[in-house]
């Protein structure tokens, strides 16, 4: 499975004044269709493809429910550099092999 390299940028000010800041530059993710399987894990999601990403970086700690994710080395096919998605659910963690992994839905944007 190829990595892809992603900026990530996170929503900042208030209700009257919202913009996006840069969080996390040049991070190592894998985002992928999701399947029904994966969608199933979630509860309200908006109609339309998903898909599901997975932080490989363990220094991003967290990112929040409307995050955009912006490629800037797409490695995967479909996908070019400046596409961007925006997360619809708080990433779940998770350790495998000893690797703490974020996971959660996006789409498209």
């Amino acid at each position: 499975m190829m990595e892809t390299i992603i900026d990530i940028y996170e929503l900042s000010g208030n209700d009257n004044n919202r913009a996006y800041i840069l969080k996390y530059s040049q991070v190592r993710a894998w985002i992928l269709p999701a399947s029904n399987e994966a969608v199933a894990m979630y509860d309200n999601l908006p109609q339309g493809q998903m898909y599901q990403y997975r932080i490989l970086d363990e220094d991003v700690e967290n990112i929040n429910e409307q995050a955009k994710l912006v490629i800037s080395e797409s490695q995967m096919s479909g996908f070019d550099n400046g596409d961007s998605f925006i997360t619809v659910t708080s990433p779940k963690k998770a350790i495998l092999g000893g690797k703490r992994y974020l996971s959660g839905m996006c789409y498209i944007s």
